[in-house]
């Protein structure tokens, strides 16, 4: 060979790798034109060597489409072979998503999928799919013809465990507890203590262990990225069918819940430590780790909630809080946190009030986002609950004045040496005042608000403040401040990692284009705002676009595309749990239907029933802009019947609740000028005063329809 173009093909060298090194070492001295190319599950380590890391196939997202799924390498190689298992077989709408499904879970192996395919001979995709929590059991049967460590999946794995040095095998097994990888730190806390047959490995020899199990193929790694770069710790990751096979490792060596209860131990503090500088400049990077660490965390508090102990169950879910409500993940937080009270009781253990008191809270607060037959928290226990948050003076306490609605639950915190507890303070008030109709000191809470988190540097905050501030600004018609308002939220929004499509900012985008006369922009706004509310999986803000659309449709005057919207939005919301978003919601749609069948033509008792259960439904709320709201529709009612002086009545007493006009609502200013006109200005202004003077305004009017 030594004078000619060669290429030697070495196949399968690593349980052989030194004598395999040393040949092509010699070999390659002795010839200058041989190329080697040589397949291995660990590098040769050979001077000049090139390497090149056959990955795993491609795999689609979850919810692709049959076609856009077939474009991935994993998705192919398991329809080809699934067809020759079961002839007919096809990936289309019924089964896309257990395939999906599956090449995901199997990580896009060529094997565990070739041997998944063939289970088809017997059983159905979803069932195939159901049944991957025990891979190794349910790929057992390999073609005859293959080696022995290829036919069955179990078989691949046993080949790399019977290569490994003993370290090796101790640190892969108890590597199995992180769902999602570790950081070098994390996996030396975690793995390194009561080190069997020696003393406890330092982080430097843990680090060499995982960089051999790197070298080997039974670790991937990554680094954690902000913004779109990669930066960061180095974050060494199982693929999940080792992960499994390590599993029953740790198990078998009897370190499996000494090892569980030191992961735990480790993400408990890690959140602890997170939790108040999420309240700091540091809340990006920091989102950055949590968002990272989120299969560990799950993880961690899965075991918690599901074998204790309680202590630990309670303070990650409660140090969890911050970020779940960052992330717009309230749902999830509900869920975790009602799953935690229900495991571990309502009454809490000793030590543990205030972290305690922090989950009753969130699962109240969350409570509109969860299944209607989710346990309630009991008064008394919501009420100690809030006592103890309180006195602790954690920013959760400020909830209590979202729960209570009154100021007073606020004002403690307005002068909190904490300057972050100050912004948030003024931030709820502002919510509770404009509630109540109180735009002015509404407004100067909230500018306070959006200055004191702009000082701090907490994205976050600034664009929850802004977002309600646009709220304001859109009443008292400064729609081009509130616009500008909402754009800066979105880039707040899009600087924490997130996507600038949330819900709330985007129904309030389509509801202020809608009112300056740009219906396409609004429908875009409205129909983004319902897309995000569908994968946060609220289906409240699923009905508050629905909404919002139906009402587009009807003051362009597609009149029966507003009427079919809006009842396909009453349909949906009759379901859902009775909180007061829904009775706000349910208050509005019935005036918008009464407005959208009046212009039908349709009879006015059949109109006025509308109206009547409208006004009902706002005064039940006691939300006093949806009380004004429904009361404007019910003028224009009155002002149809020709008796403008209740329908100026009516808007008088709207006046009083909302704390001033709408003023970017062109409907109002046309319906304002049309009972003006019709009274005179002296009539309507006695009316006006009427309506004002009225402490319960449905009623006279729901008397009079």
């Amino acid at each position: 060979m030594a004078g000619r173009d060669v290429l030697l093909v070495l196949d399968n060298c690593e349980h052989l790798v030194e004598d395999a090194a040393r040949l092509t070492q010699r070999l390659l001295a002795a010839a200058p034109r041989l190329t080697v190319l040589a397949t291995s599950r660990e590098p040769l380590g050979v001077t000049g060597e090139t390497l090149w890391p056959v990955a795993p196939l491609a795999v689609p997202a979850p919810g692709d489409t049959p076609q856009r799924a077939l474009a991935h390498p994993a998705v192919a190689l398991f329809a080809e072979r699934a067809a020759a298992a079961r002839p007919g077989f096809a990936v289309d709408h019924d089964s896309v998503d257990a395939v999906v499904r599956i090449c995901r879970e199997l990580d896009g192996l060529p094997l565990a999928l070739e041997l998944a395919a063939a289970r088809l001979r017997a059983l159905t995709v979803r069932q195939v799919a159901d049944r991957l929590h025990d891979r190794l059991g349910l790929l057992d049967r390999g073609t005859r013809t293959a080696l022995d460590r290829h036919r069955t999946l179990r078989a691949v794995i046993d080949w790399s465990w019977d290569l490994l040095a003993e370290d090796e095998r101790v640190l892969l097994r108890r590597l199995s507890v992180f769902a999602g990888g570790a950081t070098l730190p994390d996996a030396h806390l975690v793995c390194a203590e009561d080190w069997p047959d020696g003393p406890a490995p330092d982080p430097t020899a843990v680090e060499d262990l995982l960089s051999s199990l790197l070298d080997k193929s039974l670790l991937d790694k990554s680094l954690l990225g902000t913004a779109g770069r990669e930066s960061g710790p180095v974050r060494y990751r199982l693929l999940e069918t080792v992960r499994t096979y390590a599993a029953e490792r740790l198990a078998e060596a009897g370190e499996e819940h000494r090892t569980a209860a030191a992961h735990l131990r480790r993400y408990v503090e890690l959140a602890e430590h997170a939790e108040p500088l999420l309240r700091t400049d540091r809340q990006i990077a920091l989102l950055a780790r949590l968002d990272a660490e989120q299969g560990n965390l799950d993880a961690a508090l899965r075991r918690a909630t599901t074998a204790g102990p309680a202590e630990h169950a309670l303070r990650l879910a409660a140090a969890r809080a911050w970020p779940w409500l960052i992330r717009g993940r309230g749902r999830e937080a509900g869920e975790w946190t009602a799953a935690v009270l229900a495991a571990h009781g309502h009454t809490p253990p000793p030590g543990v009030e205030q972290v305690h008191a922090r989950c009753v809270i969130l699962a109240q607060l969350t409570a509109p986002l969860r299944e209607s037959n989710a346990v309630p928290i009991p008064p008394e226990v919501m009420g100690a609950a809030l006592a103890t948050a309180r006195r602790a003076e954690h920013p959760v306490a400020l909830a209590a004045a979202l729960l209570t609605g009154t100021p007073g639950a606020a004002e403690p915190f307005l002068g909190h040496p904490d300057r972050w507890v100050g912004a948030a303070a003024r931030l709820v008030l502002g919510r509770v005042e404009l509630g109540a109709g109180r735009i002015g000191p509404a407004e100067t809470s909230l500018r306070a608000a959006v200055a004191g988190f702009r000082s701090l540097g907490d994205s976050w905050g600034l664009a929850m403040a802004l977002v309600t501030l646009a709220a304001l600004l859109s009443v008292t018609g400064a729609a081009e401040e509130a616009l500008a308002a909402l754009a800066e939220a979105g880039e707040r929004e899009v600087e924490l990692g997130g996507s600038a499509e949330t819900p709330l900012p985007l129904l309030l985008s389509g509801r202020l284009r809608a009112r300056c006369g740009e219906p396409a922009a609004a429908r875009a706004d409205l129909t983004r705002a319902l897309a995000a509310a569908e994968r946060a999986g609220d289906q409240q803000l699923q009905a508050a676009a629905r909404y919002a659309l139906a009402e587009l449709a009807r003051r362009t005057g597609e009149l029966s595309v507003a009427l079919a919207a809006q009842l396909e939005t009453l349909r949906r919301l009759e379901p859902l749990p009775a909180t007061p978003s829904r009775l706000h919601l349910l208050a509005l749609v019935h005036t918008s239907l009464a407005r959208i069948r009046h212009r039908l033509g349709e009879p006015p008792e059949a109109v006025a029933q509308l109206h009547v259960r409208a006004l009902h439904l706002a005064a039940e709320s006691g939300d006093r802009p949806v009380r004004a709201d429904v009361l404007e529709g019910y003028a224009e009612h009155c002002l149809a019947l020709d008796a403008p002086d209740r329908g100026a009545a009516a808007l008088g007493a709207a006046h009083r609740l909302r704390g001033g006009h709408d003023a970017g609502d062109p409907e109002l200013r046309a319906l304002l000028d049309a009972c003006t006109e019709a009274l005179g200005e002296s009539a309507f202004r006695a009316a006006w005063d009427r309506g004002r003077a009225l402490a319960h305004p449905e009623s006279p009017a729901r008397e009079a329809t």
